[in-house]
Parts: structure tokens; C-alpha cells; sequence
């Protein structure tokens, strides 16, 4: 979601709910035709210690 949040809904301006409905699935579908991977740049340390520290905020760390 954030990539079309970012690239698309942020910078448009829409009349109507189905204005905003059409340049999605548009968005989506030239997304569709070109494909890109996905880079990850953190490891899985830093993502299961963020995990942790939002857990032990949120109350719910065991």
C-alpha cells in the first residue's frame, strides 16, 4: 500500500470516489505490467527487534 499510497493517491486529485477507484486499478494494472522485486534493506534483526520494542509498547510483549 505504500508505494501506491506514496506514487499515486497522495499526489492526484479526485472528484469521486469512483475517480479514485479508476486510478487505482489504472495504477495497478501499468504496476502489473512492469513488475519489480521487492529490495529488502533491513535484516531480520533489526525488523524482530522492532517487532519487540512496538509489542513491549503496545503492552502485548510475552
Amino acid at each position: 500500500f505504500g508505494l501506491i499510497t506514496e506514487r499515486m493517491i497522495r499526489r492526484g486529485t479526485f472528484r469521486s470516489v469512483h475517480e479514485l477507484e479508476q486510478a487505482i486499478y489504472h495504477w495497478l494494472s501499468t504496476w502489473n505490467d512492469r513488475p519489480k522485486p521487492f529490495v529488502w534493506t533491513a535484516t531480520a534483526d533489526v525488523i524482530l527487534e522492532k517487532v519487540r520494542r512496538c509489542k513491549e509498547l503496545n503492552g502485548t510483549a510475552h
